[in-house]
């Protein structure tokens, strides 16, 4: 992808230019902005070619799944604390989730399942920019 080599040159240009004087300081500031919009120009694009987010699926999906297994030991947490047992109900719907969420993920990986399937189904929506 010609803009992701772009980018690429960018920022190795960037890194390698000096500021120890105000005047190459400001230009180190003024080349980072547009080392930031050419990110996000960059990003723009690979969202309009990859729609359903694709090439971040796998790694949302982790981190649903990571948090909800953190929600889960707080919760049990809790309801040993608090002495209350509905917060031992909310820690098994959670893991119930849980359990659907790798389920799904393993029929992504096994390719029975689309990102644009699962993102419907889990209610995952593409993270915006």
């Amino acid at each position: 992808m010609e803009l992701e080599s772009k980018y690429d040159a960018k920022v190795n240009q960037f890194y390698a230019m000096p500021n120890q004087t105000k005047e190459e300081q400001d230009a180190v500031v003024a080349e980072d902005k547009r080392i930031k919009q050419l990110d996000i120009e960059k990003e723009k694009l690979r969202r309009e070619t990859d729609p359903d987010d694709e090439a971040h699926f796998l790694v949302q999906l982790d981190s649903y799944i990571l948090g909800m297994g953190t929600g889960v030991v707080e919760l049990k947490e809790r309801a040993e604390r608090e002495q209350n047992p509905e917060f031992l109900k909310q820690a098994e719907e959670i893991k119930k989730k849980i359990e659907r969420f790798e389920k799904e993920k393993e029929a992504y990986l096994n390719g029975e399942k689309t990102v644009k399937e699962l993102r419907k189904e889990l209610n995952l929506p593409v993270n915006k920019l």
